[in-house]
């Protein structure tokens, strides 16, 4: 998971935040909380190794932290990720 800025030409990568792991196969992903509460710092997005070789990011669209363990649930935007 990281944090990109919109350019003209596209994004660019700004910082890394951490790992995330896929759950099935609805755009849903868990990550821990202490980079999760880091999710307002910018656009965060998952990025994915391509076949090509180069990365491609999908947006998270929504988190939902857990109240006492330091876990996260996300929700990845469309359905490219599939």
């Amino acid at each position: 998971l990281g944090v990109v800025n919109a350019i003209d030409t596209g994004v660019s990568f700004k910082r890394f935040l951490g790992t995330g792991f896929l759950i099935g196969n609805r755009g849903f992903a868990l990550t821990a909380a202490h980079v999760a509460r880091k999710f307002d710092e910018g656009t965060v997005v998952a990025m994915f190794a391509c076949e090509s070789g180069g990365w491609q990011g999908i947006p998270v669209t929504h988190s939902e932290i857990h109240p006492r363990e330091d876990v996260a649930a996300i929700k990845l935007s469309g359905d490219s990720w599939k």
